[in-house]
């Protein structure tokens, strides 16, 4: 996130008043739900913004608002962020990411966090030119490793896929293709949405 602080520093002090002029910035933190992942992203980010000097109370404010798995609630906090004009905002999961790039409208800086496919959840453009004001970081899980690794611990296991994913999440029905034909030594049920052990 170090585009958002290039010349983002407070003004400096005026050598011949030494007086200061401190200007507090304004950072939305929208999460989809609570969980442990999310969480740490979460802490990651307020973490961040303090090693780069930002401090909640002298030139940060905070507005960290989690809309606990509830659409309805995306959209209302994302929209009060973009009334109150915050600097910029943080999306966690792509849900969230999604609410907040609607409600900026291509204004307000948005930074993705969390996310899987920028790109398939119809964020940004494409990787190399993002484009618009959306940026930050995604990462697909390494879902054969995972599969495998499931397969390892649990060898009877009847209903792997759902420990990966949220079947409330696009990516549920988006990752059922990669996982079939990344996952030959275990054959998916398209009725159950499951993966059954051969």
């Amino acid at each position: 996130m170090r585009f958002f602080y290039g010349g983002s520093s407070s003004e400096k002090t005026d050598a011949s008043t030494k007086s200061k002029t401190i200007k507090t910035y304004k950072v939305g933190i929208l999460q989809l739900m609570t969980q442990p992942a999310l969480d740490q992203i979460h802490k990651g980010i307020v973490a961040g913004l303090k090693a780069e000097g930002f401090k909640v109370g002298t030139n940060l404010k905070i507005d960290y608002q989690n809309a606990q798995g509830d659409q309805s609630n995306l959209q209302t906090m994302s929209s009060k962020f973009a009334n109150e004009n915050d600097d910029l905002t943080v999306g966690i999961a792509t849900p969230a990411a999604q609410a907040l790039a609607k409600a900026a409208n291509g204004k307000t800086p948005v930074i993705l966090a969390g996310i899987t496919d920028p790109v398939g959840g119809g964020l940004i453009k494409s990787n190399a030119v993002p484009g618009g004001n959306i940026t930050g970081t995604s990462g697909e899980s390494p879902l054969k490793s995972q599969l495998n690794l499931i397969k390892k611990i649990l060898p009877k296991a009847k209903n792997a896929w759902n420990y990966l994913y949220d079947f409330r999440s696009w990516r549920y029905l988006q990752c059922q293709e990669d996982a079939k034909n990344c996952c030959s030594s275990w054959l998916y049920s398209q009725d159950v949405h499951n993966f059954v052990n051969k």
